[in-house]
C-alpha cells in the first residue's frame, strides 16, 4: 500500500473520531431487503461530504453535517440501487432499506435494457421486480406460476406449461397478452407488436435474469399497448468475471430442464453464451395414444465491447442473438362436461394429429455514450422474425357430411342429430372426417430507438429523458385445411389442401412513436410529467384464396391511419424514512389494426398507494381505478372466434380494484438461525360495462349496462413462506382465484359458469452443498387440485395436476 493514501485514510479516521467528541452524533443503519446490514455503503451529501457503512451497515453523521434540512444526500453501493435522503430525515435516524439491482451490470446498461432503470423505488407508481433470486427460489415455474405472487395481473391458463400464457394487468382483458406490452430487455418481442400482438411466441421465464411488471403513470414509456401495463423480461446478462451455472431437473409425466449459462466480462470485450432446453411428455391421455407434451430450445448468446478505463466518454456496444425452436402437441379441444367430471385429462381421438411447431429468432444491438455531467445517449436496433403453424382440428363430420365446428360441437348443448354424429367421431372415433386446418403464419417486426437521458442531483430537476422509435412489423397468413379419415379411432388418410385456400394475406404497420418525460423533486416530494406520441399506419393486402401464388388478379387493400397523443403524471411524497404515498394519472392505448374507420381504444387510468419500509417489514397498498372508452375484442380462434383476427369494438367499461402486499421477515441470517419470511398478495377488482350493445364477439353478446366483464377474477392472492437454516431452506406458495364467468353478465357467479376457480398449492425444498453445488426437489400443486382452467374456445380443459421433480444446480 501507498504511504500517502494510508495517510490520509489515518487522517480521516482521527478526524471523525475528534468531531464525535465536540459534536452530537446520529445512527444510522442501511440494510438489505432481508433487514441484514450493508457494509460499505457510501452516504455522499450533495456538497461532497461522504460516510461509509461499517460491518453491521452502521453509520455515525454529525450533527453538523444535518445543519441544513434541504441538503440531499444519496445512499450508493454496488448490487444496490441507489436511494435520496434529505439532512431531515437522516437527523431523525433509524433504518433506510436499499434494493437489491435487478441486474449486476453498470447503470448505463441497465437503463438500456430495465423499465425501472434497476430502481423499482424511484419509479412512482406500482412496480413489481421479480429478481434472479426470487424467480431461483420459486424453482422451475412457467410464467403463470411466475406472476401469480404479483398484485394486480390476472392469468387464464390453458395448456399447464405456460407455453401460451393469457396475461392481463388491472383488468386490461388477458387474451393472449394481447392487451399489454410484453418485452425483453426493453423491446418489444410479441411476433408483431403493433400488427398482430397476441403472444404466440412467449419468452421463457427458465433463462431470464429477472421481470419487471409496471402498472400506472410510469408505462407511457413502454408501447404500444398501455392500457393496462407492461411486463419487462431481463435476460441473462454478461458476468462481470469468468462464471456460469448449469441447472438440471427431471420428473413426472417426463418433465425435464437443463439450463446452462457461461460468460466472462472481465475484459474489455466480454461474452455470454446459454442454452435452455425444456419439454414433458404430458399429462393427458389421448385416446389411442400419442404425445400430448413439448420440447423447446432456447440458444442466446452476447458479445460486448467497452471503452478502456479513464476514456473522456466511456461508451459500450453490446451484440444479442436468439433463436428458439418449439414443437408442442398442443389442441384447442377440451372435454364436454360429464368427461371432464369423469377423466379430467383425457384427450380425444379427433385432436390426435394437433400439433403447433414455431420458431423465433432475434437480434438486438445495443449502443451506449456517456457525455459527462449526467447526459447519456442510448441507440438500439433490433429484429425479430417468428414463423409459426398450428395445425389443429377445425370441425368434425359423421354420416350426414355436414360440418360442425368445434366449438359447437364441444359446447355441450347437443341439439341436433348432425351434431351427435360429430360428436360420435371426434371423441368416440366412430367412422367420418376430421378437417384440420393449418394456421400458417410468418411474422416480422424490426426497428431502431434513440433515447437520451440526463441525470441530475439536487433539489429541483432531477432527470430528464427523451425517446424516438420507428419500427415496422407484419404478418404473412397462408392457411389451408386438410380432411383426414377417422377409422377406428385413428385419423388416417388425408386429402392434403393447397396452402393459401383457406386465407392468404398480409398484414402490417409502420409506427413513428416517442415520448419525453422528466422528474422533479424538492422537500421528498417527486414529480413525473410525461407525454407519449404514437402515429401508426396499418394495411393490408388480402390476395383471396383462389390466388394463391399472390399475382394480385383479385387483391384487396385496406388503410387505417391513427394518431394519438399519450399524457401521463405520477407523483411520490416520502413521508419519513419509512412511510411513503404515490399516485398518477395517464391515458392508455390500444391500436386500432388496419380496418378502415375503426378508432383506437383508449382508457384513463388512476392510482393511489402508499408504501410502508420497515428492515423486516415492507406492505403496500394501491387502489386503482380504470375506465376505458370503446372497447377492443379481437376475432381469435383461442376465444372461440373464427380466427379472422378482425377487431370488434364495444361500449365503454370502467373498472376499481385494490392491490395489496405484505412482506415479513424474522431478519435472522440462515448462517446464525432459523429465518422465517412470509409474503401475502391479495387483489380486488370489480369490472362493469357503462353502455349496452350488441356484439358478435362471443364473450361479451348482449351487454347491458352494469354487467360484469368476462374472464377477470373478483378475488384473488397468494401467500408464500419460506423456511431457512444454514444449508436448507423450504419455500411453499399457495395461490387461490376465484372463477371468472366466461360471458357478461349480473347473475350471481354461484349461478354463472365460471373457469379458473383454484387454490394450488406449490413446493421447493434445497440443500446447498459445497462448492457452488446444490440439490432441489419441487412439487407443482401438491394436493393434486382439480380445476377447469379454460373453456375457450371448444370444452373444457384441466390445469397442470401434481408434478414433482428433482435436480440440482451448480454455479462457478
Amino acid at each position: 500500500m501507498k504511504i500517502a493514501p494510508l495517510f490520509l485514510l489515518t487522517l480521516t479516521l482521527v478526524s471523525c473520531a475528534l468531531n464525535g467528541m465536540l459534536h452530537g452524533q446520529v445512527e444510522v443503519r442501511v440494510v438489505d431487503a432481508d433487514g441484514r446490514g450493508i457494509p460499505g455503503v457510501a452516504l455522499i451529501s450533495e456538497d461532497g461530504v461522504g460516510h461509509v457503512t461499517d460491518a453491521d451497515g452502521l453509520i455515525e453523521v454529525g450533527d453538523s453535517a444535518l445543519s441544513t434540512p434541504a441538503t440531499l444526500w444519496r445512499l450508493r453501493c454496488l448490487g444496490f440501487g441507489d436511494r435520496q435522503l434529505s439532512s431531515e430525515a437522516i437527523a431523525r435516524g433509524g433504518v433506510f432499506r436499499m434494493e437489491e439491482a435487478v441486474l449486476d451490470l453498470p447503470q448505463a446498461l441497465v437503463e438500456a435494457v430495465s423499465l425501472t432503470g434497476g430502481r423499482p423505488l424511484g419509479v412512482p407508481g406500482a412496480v413489481t421486480v421479480l429478481s434472479a433470486k426470487t424467480l431461483r427460489r420459486q424453482g422451475d415455474v412457467d410464467i403463470n406460476r411466475a406472476l401469480r405472487s404479483v398484485p394486480g395481473v390476472y392469468i387464464q391458463e390453458e395448456d399447464g406449461f405456460g407455453l401460451r400464457p393469457n396475461i392481463g394487468l388491472r383488468g386490461s382483458g388477458s387474451e393472449r397478452s394481447s392487451r399489454i406490452s410484453i418485452l425483453e430487455d426493453g423491446i418489444p418481442i410479441a411476433p408483431a407488436p403493433y400488427t398482430a400482438p397476441s403472444a404466440y411466441y412467449f419468452p421463457s421465464v427458465g433463462r431470464m435474469n429477472g421481470i419487471e411488471v409496471m402498472k400506472g403513470a410510469s408505462q407511457i414509456a413502454h408501447g404500444p399497448n398501455t392500457v393496462g401495463g407492461a411486463i419487462n423480461f431481463i435476460s441473462t446478462p454478461i458476468p462481470s468475471a469468468l462464471s456460469g451455472r448449469v441447472d438440471a431437473r427431471m420428473g413426472q409425466f417426463g418433465t425435464g430442464r437443463l439450463h446452462a449459462h457461461v460468460g466472462d466480462g472481465a475484459g474489455r470485450i466480454g461474452w455470454m453464451v446459454e442454452a435452455l432446453q425444456t419439454g414433458s411428455a404430458g399429462f393427458k391421455a389421448l385416446d389411442g395414444g400419442g404425445a400430448t407434451g413439448f420440447d423447446k430450445l432456447d440458444l442466446l448468446g452476447k458479445l460486448r465491447w467497452r471503452s478502456s478505463e479513464g476514456a473522456s466518454h466511456p461508451q459500450r456496444i453490446e451484440l444479442k442473438l436468439g433463436r428458439v425452436g418449439e414443437e408442442s402437441h398442443e389442441t384447442y379441444a377440451g372435454l364436454l362436461p360429464d368427461d371432464f367430471e369423469a377423466t379430467p385429462y383425457r384427450r380425444y381421438a379427433g385432436s390426435h394429429r394437433d400439433k403447433m411447431e414455431a420458431s423465433q429468432r432475434q437480434a438486438l444491438l445495443t449502443h451506449v455514450l456517456d457525455f459527462g455531467e449526467g447526459w447519456r445517449w442510448t441507440n438500439r436496433a433490433y429484429a425479430t422474425k417468428v414463423n409459426r403453424n398450428w395445425y389443429k382440428a377445425d370441425r368434425a363430420a359423421g354420416a350426414s357430411g355436414e360440418w360442425v365446428k368445434l366449438g359447437a360441437l364441444l359446447s355441450g348443448e347437443n341439439n341436433s342429430e348432425v351434431q351427435t354424429e360429430a360428436i360420435g367421431v371426434f371423441r368416440d372415433g366412430d367412422a367420418g372426417v376430421v378437417r384440420l386446418k393449418a394456421n400458417n403464419r410468418a411474422y416480422h417486426a424490426r426497428g431502431a430507438e434513440s433515447k437520451l437521458v440526463w441525470d441530475g442531483s439536487g433539489s429541483g430537476w432531477q432527470r430528464f429523458e427523451a425517446s424516438v422509435r420507428l419500427h415496422e412489423d407484419d404478418m404473412d397468413r397462408f392457411q389451408w385445411t386438410d380432411e383426414w379419415e377417422m377409422v377406428s379411432g385413428q385419423l388416417v388418410s388425408p386429402e392434403l389442401g393447397t396452402p393459401g385456400t383457406e386465407s392468404n394475406r398480409i398484414e402490417w404497420s409502420r409506427a413513428l412513436a416517442s415520448y419525453a418525460r422528466a422528474k422533479w423533486g424538492k422537500k421528498g416530494w417527486s414529480l413525473i410529467p410525461g407525454v407519449r406520441v404514437e402515429h401508426i399506419l396499418a394495411g393490408r393486402e388480402d390476395y383471396g384464396t383462389a390466388d394463391v401464388d399472390r399475382a394480385g388478379t383479385n387483391l384487396q387493400t385496406r388503410r387505417n391511419t391513427t394518431t394519438a397523443w399519450l399524457p401521463g403524471l405520477g407523483f411520490q411524497k416520502e413521508l419519513g424514512p419509512e412511510w411513503s404515498v404515490f399516485g398518477g394519472v395517464h391515458r392508455g392505448f390500444l391500436p386500432p389494426g388496419n380496418s378502415e374507420g375503426v378508432e383506437p381504444e383508449f382508457a384513463w387510468s388512476h392510482e393511489l398507494g402508499g408504501r410502508w419500509l420497515r428492515s423486516k417489514t415492507e406492505l403496500s397498498v394501491v387502489g386503482f381505478g380504470h375506465f376505458g372508452q370503446n372497447l377492443q375484442g379481437s376475432d381469435f380462434a383461442s376465444s372461440g372466434g373464427s380466427g379472422d383476427g378482425e377487431v370488434f369494438t364495444g361500449g365503454s367499461t370502467r373498472v376499481f380494484g385494490v392491490e395489496t402486499m405484505l412482506n415479513l421477515t424474522n431478519g435472522v441470517r440462515p448462517q446464525e438461525g432459523h429465518r422465517l419470511e412470509m409474503g401475502l398478495t391479495y387483489t380486488f377488482t370489480d369490472g362493469r360495462f357503462t353502455t349496452a350493445f350488441e356484439s358478435d364477439y362471443e364473450a361479451w353478446g348482449s351487454v347491458q349496462v352494469g354487467d360484469e366483464l368476462p374472464y377477470l377474477s373478483r378475488h384473488q392472492g397468494a401467500l408464500r413462506v419460506g423456511w431457512s437454516r444454514s444449508s436448507w431452506s423450504v419455500d411453499a406458495a399457495v395461490r387461490s382465484a376465484q372463477g371468472m364467468r366466461t360471458e357478461a353478465g349480473q347473475t350471481q357467479l354461484d349461478e354463472a359458469f365460471t373457469v379458473g376457480g383454484s387454490t394450488v398449492l406449490d413446493l421447493t425444498a434445497r440443500c446447498t452443498l459445497s462448492n457452488g453445488f446444490a440439490l432441489e426437489f419441487s412439487a407443482r400443486n401438491l394436493t393434486n387440485a382439480v380445476y377447469v382452467a379454460s373453456a375457450r374456445p371448444a370444452g373444457l380443459r384441466p390445469g397442470m395436476p401434481r408434478v414433482m421433480t428433482g435436480g440440482f444446480n451448480l454455479s462457478f
